[in-house]
């Protein structure tokens, strides 16, 4: 099992190696005519199973904008993924950036997505599943006001369309006794707030970033059910004893208020940077789901790095039961590949292990936070 995974990570590398060293040769041409960048992906979740496709970047020309060091190129980068559970995902994300200190971001989704239930709370099992097919279009995005390169205000705004259909006979999703098995749109909008201190967006070794946002989701935009959902993020990054060891923490609450809320748009615990170990990343959903975790990462020779990490969490139908019910916990430890020695771009596959005594394994692109 190990070397089939390392023979599959090896296989990996390839491919994003010319990427990144496409990316690293292309900003002045872009800066002028634009440049177009693509290059296959391959990848391994418990959810999905081993997956592949393919991603693309139009690095668009810059034209007369202004030249402040928050200024980045606006880019288009579509994606397209088949995995081995038979799920198709595409989405097409733009960035945008103005000359008056604005930038505009959006991503739109559609999915063909054979999907997981295994019911709501923190005592679910693996072996209780139910399987569904969720067809869906999203589009999210936000639209920000940038100050002093640190502080981010702006308003986020989420519409989505699901189709659910292919319950399991006489199962809990087929009877409807689960709110959001009609399917519908769910449309929400409502402020959010990024302060960033980090001195690398993919790798930090220092500083802070925290993003707040509440969505407010209601039949005055179109939504078929009416909640509220709100989601902090807060991390912080250190260098300890040398530069080449590097601590990341990090903390996320997500919340949603109201009766009638999909169990699909629940916060969820696990998957590919949320207490990696877990199971599936849909075993443990309520109205509020928390975690933290820890991560310690080390550069050791050439371009290799591991890491350790550990998190505890837990999902509850309210904020006070979320911090008085045993926690799930979870530890593990991965490796790193940075294709190009001055691009801060990993290529990681992780092993985390739970306290219910399941593991996961994942391998993809970039940190888990």
């Amino acid at each position: 099992m190990k070397g089939s995974y390392l023979l599959f990570l090896l296989v990996l590398l390839a491919p994003w190696s010319g990427l990144c060293q496409t990316v690293e040769k292309v900003d002045s041409v872009a800066r002028k005519k634009g440049k177009v960048i693509a290059a296959p992906i391959l990848g391994y979740s418990p959810e999905s199973r081993f997956f592949g496709g393919f991603m693309g970047m139009w690095i668009l020309p810059k034209k007369g904008v202004d030249t402040s060091s928050f200024k980045r190129p606006s880019t288009l980068a579509p994606i397209f993924i088949y995995t081995a559970n038979k799920q198709v995902i595409s989405s097409l994300r733009s960035e945008q950036y103005f000359k008056n200190a604005t930038y505009l971001s959006n991503t739109l989704r559609v999915r063909n997505y054979p999907d997981f239930f295994f019911g709501i709370g923190n005592d679910t099992h693996p072996d209780d599943l139910e399987m569904f097919l969720d067809q869906f279009g999203q589009l999210n995005g936000r639209w920000m006001k940038i100050r002093d390169e640190k502080y981010f205000f702006g308003l986020s705004y989420d519409f989505r369309y699901d189709k659910l259909s292919d319950f399991k006979d006489g199962a809990v999703l087929e009877t409807g006794e689960v709110s959001g098995t009609k399917g519908g749109w769910t449309n929400g909008l409502g402020p959010i707030f990024i302060f960033d201190t980090r001195d690398n967006v993919l790798y930090p070794s220092k500083g802070w970033y925290v993003t707040s946002n509440l969505h407010y989701f209601s039949k005055v935009v179109g939504s078929n059910y009416s909640f509220a959902q709100l989601n902090i993020d807060s991390r912080y990054f250190r260098e300890v004893i040398s530069p080449k060891h590097v601590l990341g923490l990090q903390l996320v609450i997500n919340s949603v208020a109201g009766n009638n809320i999909p169990f699909y748009r629940l916060p969820q615990l696990g998957g590919n940077d949320r207490l990696r170990g877990i199971k599936n990343e849909n075993l443990y959903r309520d109205k509020v789901s928390w975690y933290f975790q820890v991560e310690g990462r080390r550069t050791l020779f050439w371009r290799l790095g591991g890491v350790l990490f550990a998190g505890v969490g837990n999902v509850s139908p309210g904020i006070v039961s979320a911090f008085q019910t045993p926690v799930k916990a979870v530890v593990g430890a991965g490796g790193r590949f940075r294709p190009i020695k001055d691009q801060k771009l990993n290529l990681r596959l992780d092993f985390g292990v739970a306290t219910d005594g399941f593991y996961a394994v994942y391998l993809n692109v970039a940190e888990a936070f």
